[in-house]
């Protein structure tokens, strides 16, 4: 069974989702208030051209492939390669952005709690996401 996307559970098991432009997989083994365990098919690169950030501070195993990524880390910009076996540690202030991605790549995801809504660090600064999206179905300029 899949579905879209739909942000703001707050308990799963076992939920696969898909997002809307099918860029990404994901497979909430659990999901409770206080932390998540996910597998994530990364199948392309972010398609949205601005970084974004996340809700919650996550560690990443890379279990198949690998991804480039840019990503801004206490104000400090950092661009490289991902790689399978490789783990990624990030906090809810840092952003990124997936600009190339390996076929097949896998994730696997530990999340903590989340503390905030996610959004984008557009021109003018930090939008949050509904926004964001919002504008773009409005045809609006960022």
């Amino acid at each position: 069974m899949s579905r879209r996307y739909h942000t703001g559970a707050r308990w799963a098991l076992w939920r696969w989702t898909e997002t809307d432009s099918g860029y990404l997989g994901r497979l909430h083994l659990v999901k409770t208030p206080w932390f998540a365990l996910c597998v994530h098919w990364i199948r392309a690169r972010d398609p949205e051209p601005y970084l974004h950030d996340h809700p919650v501070t996550f560690l990443s195993l890379i279990l198949r492939g690998g991804y480039f990524e840019t990503r801004r880390v206490a104000g400090q910009a950092r661009s490289g390669w991902r790689r399978s076996w490789n783990w990624i540690r990030a906090s809810r202030e840092d952003q990124h952005r997936i600009d190339v991605v390996l076929p097949g790549t896998v994730t696997l995801c530990f999340m903590g709690p989340k503390r905030r809504e996610w959004g984008f660090a557009g021109p003018d600064g930090w939008i949050y996401w509904r926004d964001y999206h919002g504008a773009q179905r409005a045809g609006t300029q960022l």
